[in-house]
């Protein structure tokens, strides 16, 4: 009987020990995700129009009849394919409101099968019917961005699931016009030495 009783009791410490390693184990898997942060969005090889170059369309007609031209100069923007079928498509909704909340940058909802599913949710976004246009863009999965700036040329691309991931594309907007602000200011040094040369 002592035997049963001692065999109870060692079994419950093991089980004891075993609860508290796993413990022990989910708190070091949490501690190292939160030291690598979210990853950024992912762009597929061939997927979406190259980087670099320009959209092949410079202007797009939303839903209502009105024209967005993509290369005005004036705008960046955000164009974030959604499909009617898509889950992660509806739980990206918030997300896209507080991009849109934080960022300089349009964006312009091209919607896959239905625009239906997003005229009450997302109004006063531009939307736009795209199933064509998909297929020369080569998105062939939702969410997915584009990241455009105002003169059409494509800054950034990839599959969007988090608004973390639409930040991601975001910021290569900051990154370029960063770049662009530190080329005029040389270009503007360089002309002031040279003037003062003369």
């Amino acid at each position: 009987m002592n035997f049963w009783v001692v065999s109870y009791v060692v079994l419950w410490i093991l089980v004891l020990f075993q609860f508290l390693a796993l413990i022990s184990l989910y708190r070091h898997v949490g501690l190292i995700h939160m030291r690598f942060g979210p990853r950024g969005a992912l762009a597929m090889a061939g997927e979406g129009p190259p980087v670099g170059e320009r959209i092949p369309e410079p202007v797009l007609t939303d839903i209502e009849g009105v024209e967005h031209a993509l290369t005005d100069g004036l705008r960046d923007r955000m164009l974030i394919y959604l499909s009617a079928s898509c889950v992660t498509c509806q739980q990206l909704l918030p997300g896209i409101r507080t991009l849109s909340r934080e960022s300089d940058a349009q964006i312009v909802i091209l919607t896959l099968e239905s625009s239906a599913p997003y005229e009450s949710v997302l109004a006063g976004f531009p939307i736009v019917r795209a199933d064509e246009l998909a297929r020369r863009h080569l998105v062939y999965n939702t969410p997915f961005a584009i990241g455009v700036d105002s003169h059409g040329t494509v800054v950034s691309k990839g599959i969007v699931n988090t608004l973390e991931h639409l930040e991601d594309l975001e910021k290569a907007f900051s990154r370029r016009n960063s770049g662009v602000k530190a080329a005029v200011a040389s270009e503007a040094a360089a002309a002031d030495t040279y003037s003062q040369r003369q």
